[in-house]
């Protein structure tokens, strides 16, 4: 019994040792990777344009249908100037790659809801299929004989989604330079090095805190809208930084004109309808980001010494005086869902060195940046 129970926790320590090891592996090898061709060309285009780009969800919308990755909903984003295609792809029981939101979803849009979750058998089972009745299931080496065949390559980066077979995918669609690929949550890096070292070059890791990802050395992130209307400040630190940011999903493109903070906070935004993805949409959004927008720092400059805010959570002007360094890309965006005491206490060491940097340089830009 001792002799088991011993071997057991060999057995234990040995698998955490292996694990540190791992960790620590993937770790120097995101901050070792510098940033792809890929992200500097994006970084490059946000800073010309002034406003984001915007990618075709799932292909994009038509006819009122989402969700499609088919052919028609492809050829009608490319049609209307899209250079950013997602495509949500599944695999075959012979390993061929196609697109669908889901196989259950497939299933049901095709007649087969029989299948339940069983995806079809083979590429040409995925072509006999009919989406909704009148639409052309997408198949991965259709594209890449479309896109290999092009010397601009058909003008468009694919976004990759719902696939985690990175060896297998470059092999279907051997074009890197050419693709997005989405991967889990942070898990220790381990499924976002696991995508570098397959050979993919620019992975998008899915987070829900820009401070996940600040230090880690990952280049592009996924995060709801949400979260960069929450941490616009996190946002606009993790891009300083050389990072691109993804919105996934916002309705119609309209929708990124007239919210400022999105529109001025990320890189690409996942939409499924713009009318013109690349003309006058661009316009409409450059112009919302013109349009001033009041932040909880100039409501705080702005307050007399003795005002108190009435809208639940947020912090009395008194509680942010020990925050001298008034610029600091964290402690001046108040959340609304942070206490005071917490903000106070969570920023206030953090700050004073900040402070000390400032009185030093003589520079609120570099305390912050």
């Amino acid at each position: 019994m001792t002799v088991a129970v011993g071997a057991s926790l060999a057995i234990s320590l040995a698998a955490g040792v292996l694990i540190e090891h791992a960790k620590r592996s993937d770790s120097a090898l995101l901050l070792q990777t510098p940033a792809s061709p890929l992200v500097l060309q994006i970084v490059e285009a946000s800073a010309k344009n002034g406003a984001p780009g915007f990618i075709a969800h799932a292909a994009g919308e038509l006819d009122g249908h989402k969700y499609l990755n088919t052919e028609e909903a492809l050829n009608a984003s490319l049609a209307a100037g899209y250079r950013y295609i997602e495509l949500d792809l599944k695999k075959t029981l012979s390993g061929r790659f196609f697109g669908a939101h889901s196989v259950l979803e497939l299933n049901d849009r095709t007649g087969a809801s029989w299948s339940w979750r069983i995806p079809p058998v083979s590429e040409r089972a995925v072509r006999e299929r009919r989406i909704d009745g009148r639409y052309t299931p997408l198949l991965l080496s259709d594209l890449n004989e479309r896109v290999s065949g092009d010397p601009n390559g058909l003008g468009f980066v694919l976004v990759v989604d719902k696939t985690d077979d990175y060896e297998g995918l470059l092999k279907a669609f051997p074009h890197p330079e050419r693709m997005i690929v989405e991967t889990g949550t942070l898990a220790e890096y381990a499924e976002y090095a696991e995508a570098l070292r397959a050979g993919i070059t620019t992975p998008a890791l899915a987070v829900s805190h820009f401070h996940e990802a600040l230090t880690s050395g990952v280049r592009a992130v996924v995060v709801d809208p949400r979260t960069v209307k929450s941490d616009p400040a996190g946002a606009a630190l993790f891009r300083h930084k050389g990072g691109i940011i993804l919105a996934a999903t916002v309705e119609d493109c309209r929708a990124v004109g007239e919210d400022p903070t999105l529109s001025a906070n990320v890189d690409l935004v996942y939409v499924d309808r713009c009318e013109a993805p690349t003309n006058e949409m661009l316009n409409e959004v450059k112009s919302a980001k013109q349009r001033p927008v009041e932040t909880m720092t100039e409501r705080l400059d702005a307050a007399s010494p003795h005002e108190s805010f009435t809208k639940p959570g947020w912090v009395k002007r008194g509680a942010l005086r020990s925050i001298r360094c008034k610029r600091s890309c964290f402690a001046c965006e108040v959340r609304p869902h942070v206490p005071a005491r917490h903000l106070c206490r969570q920023f206030a060491r953090r700050q004073s060195n900040r402070e000390a940097r400032c009185r030093r340089h003589g520079s609120y830009r570099g305390c912050c940046l």
